[in-house]
């Protein structure tokens, strides 16, 4: 029901002199600029959605392989910092893989950690440390960040072509109002004297 009144009102002719062509057109021309923003966004937004689900999925996918095994310090952290205005050192480790095989490598301890302490770390199928595995709490958050960047950069542009689409027809309108003035102008001059 509205939406036939809408339709109608849109189709009506306005009968008022100040509204010019200029005003239908750029009515015509903002009503299509939403209906496209509105249309673009949802498709924008779905299709970087499922970008960022399937991209965060096959990472999810790829760390399967990933194990939790613990870490024995062979240095402190007091000895590997580098600075004492860090909060973190890299000291040497070495660890036990599944299967029976060694890892060594360097892993990020707390400066007051000591020698011989023992971190759990994660590390890959060929026994290299790796971050932790993305869990469903990563992807859902990956995939909100994408859709929410995807609608502020609609917004910009909507915003900068709203602004743009006004300035152009204020421009004309502004033009068409001049050229009516010096048209009329001079008669309501003479009349006055």
């Amino acid at each position: 029901m509205k939406l036939r009144l809408i339709i109608q009102q849109l189709g009506r002719r306005d009968t008022n002199p100040l509204f010019r062509g200029v005003d239908r057109a750029e009515a015509v021309v903002m009503t299509v600029l939403i209906a496209a923003s509105v249309v673009a966004w949802v498709v924008v937004a779905t299709l970087a959605g499922r970008w960022a689900d399937h991209e965060m999925l096959a990472a999810e996918h790829a760390q399967r392989g990933v194990h939790l095994v613990w870490a024995r310090q062979l240095e402190s952290g007091a000895e590997a910092a580098s600075t004492p205005e860090l909060s973190m050192a890299w000291v040497p480790a070495e660890w036990k893989l599944p299967g029976g095989r060694e890892g060594h490598g360097q892993i990020p301890v707390a400066l007051n950690s000591t020698t011989g302490q023992q971190t759990q770390i994660y590390v890959d199928a060929q026994g290299q440390e790796v971050r932790p595995p993305i869990d469903a709490a990563d992807v859902y958050d990956q995939v909100a960040f994408t859709v929410f960047s995807v609608t502020m950069g609609f917004g910009v542009v909507f915003a900068t072509g709203y602004g743009c689409v006004r300035l152009a027809f204020n421009r004309r309108r502004m033009a068409g109002w001049q050229r009516d003035w010096d048209a009329v102008g001079p008669t309501w001059s003479r009349q006055g004297g």
